[in-house]
């Protein structure tokens, strides 16, 4: 239940807050510009819904846009806007008929008259409507999760290259930082060379080998096929070198 109920803190309390702000300006705004009671209860509750119903839409938009990344620009605006404004819906939709409509303008025009306290009295309002439409809200927000479970996609890292080695696949990174030669590509040890490898004789048996063909610099010659221009190369007949 505490994860839940942080979880409904970190959905609405941003918005609750702007909305607060924004419902206290407008209605000392029209209030001090009309003196009507009436008038400043409808400016309230008009400007608290613009300033909750715009941050959570603006919210739900950033993350749908992030969630998008990847998809045509045309297609990604399409998505981000759609599926906002169908989470929105379904949320919020029901608790913001019954609150802009009937619960917020009569309780922010019946609370200041109760209270003989014009601010005192909207900020009663506005929290005892609220009361009535978080049970609206958090509701539609559990129906909107199970209708419409947000699915991340995994995303694939940039710097990883799959080499595919002997039946296996193998991943080797490509920054530069891990390797000291600076070659973009690095040669991949691979199943197949690597038994190559293991199969040839240590460097300091064919150097004190006379029979290993090595080439003018040193550098053994593997797999030759007959003698290479400008070095020896030693065979066996019968056992003994010819």
């Amino acid at each position: 239940m505490r994860r839940r109920l942080l979880e409904w803190l970190r959905r609405y309390l941003p918005g609750e807050l702007i909305g607060v702000t924004c419902a206290l300006t407008t209605a000392w705004f029209v209030h001090r510009s009309t003196g009507s009671a009436a008038a400043a209860a409808i400016a309230g509750s008009t400007g608290e819904a613009v300033g909750f119903y715009g941050t959570a839409l603006v919210r739900d938009m950033v993350r749908y846009h992030r969630l998008h990344r990847g998809v045509r620009p045309a297609r990604r605006i399409a998505l981000t806007v759609g599926c906002a404004v169908r989470d929105l819906a379904v949320e919020l939709g029901p608790a913001a008929c019954l609150d802009s409509l009937f619960i917020r303008p009569a309780m922010m025009y019946l609370m200041p008259q109760l209270t003989g306290q014009f601010m005192l009295g909207t900020l009663l309002g506005k929290l005892t409507a609220d009361v009535f439409f978080y049970s609206f809200a958090i509701t539609g927000y559990e129906v909107r999760k199970r209708l419409f479970p947000i699915r991340v996609p995994a995303q694939a890292d940039p710097t990883i290259r799959t080499v595919p080695a002997a039946g296996t696949t193998k991943v080797v990174p490509e920054s530069r930082a891990t390797h000291p030669t600076g070659l973009a590509h690095p040669p991949v040890l691979t199943a197949s060379n690597s038994a190559n490898r293991s199969a040839r004789p240590p460097a300091t048996a064919r150097s004190n080998n006379p029979n290993w063909p090595s080439s003018s610099a040193g550098t053994p010659v593997v797999g030759t096929a007959g003698p290479v221009r400008g070095q020896h190369v030693a065979t066996e007949v019968g056992g003994r070198p010819a």
